[in-house]
């Protein structure tokens, strides 16, 4: 897959419960690009992203817009070659949040993305249900790339596209016990992929 793997959405070292506000807000943007073309803001119910994100009710706001502050820093990366070239763009460009809804924007590289490449509409319930965030970057990019029967990677450019920073598992042994095994174990039991990993050794 070297030839290919800079086409996928690299987001960083996202955790779960930013992963899961990213997708509802994608998911959500779709719908409305799809109904009335793109917006300069968005809205959606407040109570329902709270339900959908934190699967518990909280007495303030304060958590979620904190977490919504954190997505603000995050960049993403995608078609990046190895001389740098490609597309870059903060997850979320800005929100805020009133009585009852929450109004957010997303940078037009992203609205772009969306429109042009065609955005894989994923099961909100079904990304629900994973309890790693590895597992579920891991399934939105094969949802991408379902139509493969296999991918390959290096362990450079999975560690990449996981999120895994330079001081996270070093050890291989490690990595696989709570990044690879992880992600495949979820994967397998929650959806109707069914994945295997096989190490490939060259030269």
């Amino acid at each position: 897959f070297p030839s290919h793997d800079n086409s996928l959405v690299k987001m960083g070292d996202m955790t779960l419960i930013q992963r899961r506000s990213f997708n509802y807000l994608l998911h959500s943007a779709i719908n409305i690009i799809n109904a009335t073309g793109t917006n300069r803001y968005y809205s959606i119910d407040l109570k329902d992203f709270k339900d959908y994100v934190f699967d518990y009710t909280m007495e303030n706001n304060q958590w979620l817009v904190e977490e919504m502050e954190k997505l603000m820093s995050h960049i993403i990366r995608w078609d990046i070659d190895n001389k740098g070239k490609g597309t870059r763009a903060c997850a979320l460009a800005g929100f805020k949040i009133e009585e009852s809804r929450v109004i957010f924007s997303l940078s037009p590289f992203v609205e772009d993305k969306l429109m042009l490449d065609g955005y894989t509409i994923l099961n909100l319930e079904l990304l629900a249900q994973f309890d790693s965030k590895y597992s579920l970057t891991l399934y939105e990019n094969l949802c991408t790339f379902k139509q493969r029967k296999y991918m390959e990677f290096t362990i450079e450019s999975f560690r990449d596209l996981m999120g895994i920073e330079q001081n996270q598992y070093k050890q291989m042994c490690n990595f696989k016990e709570y990044v690879l095994d992880v992600a495949i174990k979820e994967i397998n039991e929650k959806t109707a992929l069914k994945l295997f990993c096989k190490d490939l050794k060259k030269g």
